[in-house]
């Protein structure tokens, strides 16, 4: 049942609305915000620990620093010095190898014992023997 159009000795209105109601949005709003009351130190500290270091580290990459008191400006210098270095591309090779080489062998033996220790046949009874004799050694 909503609300319905009137219109009465040529005053048009909605029905079903109260111009006696009282406003409760200061309260709901207040409802509203005090999950973000809760969570606001936790960002605090997620801000001070993890996103200070990661902005600070992104400005000092554009100077030229050795730890002494003075900075000195080299723009993207730095970044092209990386890109040309030979060191920077081997890592990113041996990187990958990782990645598709191991990672993906990782998780299926990981997939595996998984589907193991939640399979009901027999095979569950006698991998966990198996590890429990391991552990008890």
């Amino acid at each position: 049942m909503g609300l319905q159009d009137f219109e009465l000795a040529g005053v048009q209105g909605r029905a079903g609305v109260s111009i006696f109601e009282q406003d409760h949005s200061r309260g709901l709003q207040v409802k509203k915000a005090i999950p973000y009351i809760f969570i606001a130190p936790a960002g605090a500290i997620i801000g001070f620990f993890l996103l200070y270091p990661l902005i600070y580290s992104l400005v000092i990459s554009f100077f030229e620093w050795d730890l002494s008191p003075t900075m000195t400006f080299v723009g993207l210098g730095n970044y092209a010095q990386i890109l040309s270095s030979s060191e920077f591309w081997d890592s990113m090779l041996y990187t990958a190898y990782y990645i598709l080489g191991v990672l993906p062998f990782s998780l299926l033996i990981g997939f595996l014992f998984a589907n193991l220790l939640n399979d009901s046949t027999g095979c569950y009874i006698a991998y966990c023997s198996r590890y429990g004799i391991q552990l008890s050694l």
